[in-house]
């Protein structure tokens, strides 16, 4: 696979060992979860040859899967996962980066975690499908920033510090990322 993929669980065990887990929930959790954020669409996992289950995910999508995990903690169900997802991958151009790339970008220029945010609305006006969500980010800057009429929307249901959920998961994921490329460079040195 590309050298800035990783297989889901080594996502898992990245996201494992840089965050303090929940009783039962550890790698294995987020490991199934991934699977079956991959066969819902929700992300697009890369696979290598022969199409196997084991699938690899970049920073982005990786960071998506956790977003997701954590939301679901919190009692969010599919529907709003699904609507999420077209906001992460939202772009203001259509060759800039996407709203979680900026959060991403956000995190590694060192802004504040606690104001790299996704504040979550539910709609007050009920819509055909249900009451509806409106995803607002924060600290991404960029004119990404998100901005909501308060007319439309209902108080905040949730308030994500992305910051603080995905800058260590992210520094690791960096750091495997080194080790992986540092390990292919010295396997070609020995093979040349």
């Amino acid at each position: 696979m590309t050298a800035e993929t990783m297989t889901f669980s080594e996502v898992s065990k990245i996201f494992g060992s840089t965050d303090a887990p929940k009783e039962g929930d550890g790698p294995d959790l987020l490991l199934r979860r991934i699977r079956s954020f991959d066969a819902r669409g929700l992300v697009v996992a890369q696979r290598g040859a022969g199409g196997v289950r084991e699938g690899y995910l970049d920073l982005e999508q990786a960071c998506r899967c956790i977003v997701f995990h954590e939301l679901m903690e919190l009692g969010f169900d599919g529907e709003v996962l699904r609507s999420l997802r077209r906001a992460l991958i939202q772009r203001d151009d259509p060759t800039g980066p996407t709203a979680m790339g900026l959060v991403i970008a956000a995190i590694r220029r060192g802004v504040e975690p606690a104001q790299v945010q996704l504040v979550i609305h539910r709609l007050k006006r009920k819509t055909p499908k249900g009451y509806g969500h409106v995803f607002r980010f924060t600290g991404i800057g960029d004119g990404m920033e998100s901005r909501v009429s308060p007319e439309n929307t209902g108080h905040a249901c949730v308030t994500l510090d992305l910051g603080a959920l995905l800058s260590r998961f992210t520094a690791g994921f960096d750091t495997a990322m080194a080790k992986l490329r540092h390990k292919a460079a010295k396997s070609n040195r020995i093979n040349r």
